[in-house]
């Protein structure tokens, strides 16, 4: 049985399970973060997109990872989230480069949805804090970042 608390956090009068109400908490109970997701496949950055301003997070969003690499420098940035591959510069080399310039700040979470076992190592050695399997999911997504940001 559902408990009135947990009706009162939705809405819509629907079900809500024990790991959204956990989520919710973990949202409330924790700093904004300025984020910058790299990410070309329009949808994958939409539902990113969403999923890290749910977790109360401010979001600017690039396509490629030429373009991470001059947001960057531009803004202070506490955490990138990089798809591993992206036109005109791959996540991997974007972090290269970001790591070069500006040393072990920001934090990067990496995700693909090819293989993990072909770019995780690469990932890890590029600079990166964790690696994501896509498609993600917000509670993992969202205990990546706290795994990064500690």
């Amino acid at each position: 049985m559902t408990s009135l608390a947990a009706l009162a956090n939705n809405p819509s009068g629907g079900l809500i399970s024990q790991e959204t109400i956990a989520l919710k908490k973990s949202v409330s109970d924790k700093r904004v973060l300025r984020v910058l997701l790299a990410e070309d496949n329009h949808l994958d950055q939409i539902i990113a997109l969403k999923m890290l301003r749910m977790l109360g997070h401010d979001v600017d969003t690039v396509e490629n990872g030429a373009e991470a690499v001059l947001a960057a420098g531009r803004v202070a940035y506490d955490l990138l989230i990089m798809d591993v591959q992206m036109p005109e510069m791959d996540g991997i080399q974007a972090a290269r480069c970001i790591r070069s310039l500006f040393g072990s700040a920001p934090m990067v979470i990496f995700a693909t949805g090819s293989t993990p076992s072909i770019y995780r190592d690469l990932c890890l050695d590029a600079g990166g804090n964790e690696f994501l399997c896509k498609p993600l999911m917000i509670n993992e997504l969202n205990a990546a970042i706290e795994r990064a940001m500690r």
